[in-house]
């Protein structure tokens, strides 16, 4: 690793992390780069250019040089800030719960799609629950995008929980958060919701091992394993809404790539009047939809 033999700008502190990053085959090196050096900062984008010429200071060098190291690693960038946007916001990030993906904006956008077309009325009492809630991605921004819902969350992992409050407290979000086994808590306390939505582990055990290495060496095993098709929390939500889900009502699911017919036929052996597929960016089939 380069040592500081004298003063260096921020320019070429850019240029020497992003040529190692480079060099380990990091696939973004410019641009994960000027993450680190922005996030030492606390810049934005025009803060970082207007600032190139500046002489950086040996202790944030020094911790460029860390974050890089770590990097090289795989271990994902989210991990090393300590954070990433979702739907326009920073969500606290660590290695307990998963990393939100861009995808997963479009389910929120989805629920708000469907809720306003079954309930119509802008301002109407609708009751969420999100299962799996992980950083509290789902179910804080739909607090904060429709203050009137009422928002319940779940998770088995303490941790997660813990890292899902955090982001409540520090968004201002009112959401109630609960520990256990997806619809357990909610059947427990007999809460009842109009929405269930989730985006569960939904890779097959055995393709664990094919993830990237940023996936399978540093997210939560908890938080992607779906079980031998993938299809296991589907499988036990689904089963068990009838104990939560109102009628009128509807689940809203993020899946995996090639697993919306089989979904699809689970809510239709359930009973769903109507079930949505809806691709992403990519179109592929990202999210699935079964009305009640």
């Amino acid at each position: 690793m380069m040592q500081i033999n004298k003063e260096k700008t921020i320019r070429e502190a850019h240029q020497w992390a992003s040529s190692f990053l480079k060099e380990h085959q990091i696939e973004t090196p410019d641009l994960e780069a000027e993450v680190f050096i922005r996030h030492l900062y606390n810049w934005d984008r025009t803060k970082f250019f207007f600032y190139l010429n500046q002489e950086i200071e040996k202790e944030k060098y020094g911790q460029l040089q860390e974050m890089v190291e770590r990097r090289i690693k795989h271990e994902p960038l989210q991990y090393i800030i300590g954070v990433q946007e979702f739907y326009g916001r920073d969500f606290h990030v660590n290695p307990n719960v998963l990393i939100p993906r861009p995808e997963t904006e479009l389910l929120v956008e989805e629920v708000i799609k469907t809720a306003t077309e079954m309930f119509g009325k802008e301002n109407e009492l609708i009751k969420v629950i999100d299962i799996g809630t992980g950083s509290g991605a789902i179910a804080i921004t739909l607090a904060l995008e429709k203050p009137s819902w009422e928002l319940h969350t779940v998770d088995i992992s303490d941790k997660a929980l813990e890292t899902a409050r955090k982001n409540g407290e520090h968004l201002k979000a009112n959401v109630n958060f609960h520990l256990g086994n997806a619809l357990e808590p909610a059947i427990a306390q007999g809460i009842k919701v109009d929405i269930i939505v989730s985006n569960p582990p939904y890779i097959p055990s055995e393709d664990i091992n094919t993830l990237m290495e940023e996936v399978k060496n540093h997210e939560p095993i908890l938080a992607l394993d779906g079980g031998e098709d993938g299809l296991d929390f589907y499988r036990d939500i689904i089963e068990k809404a009838d104990y939560v889900l109102n009628h009128p009502g509807f689940i809203a699911f993020e899946i995996g790539i090639g697993q919306e017919l089989a979904i699809k036929n689970l809510f239709e052996l359930k009973g769903a009047t109507q079930v949505k597929i809806i691709n992403d960016f990519q179109d592929i089939p990202r999210i699935v939809i079964g009305i009640f």
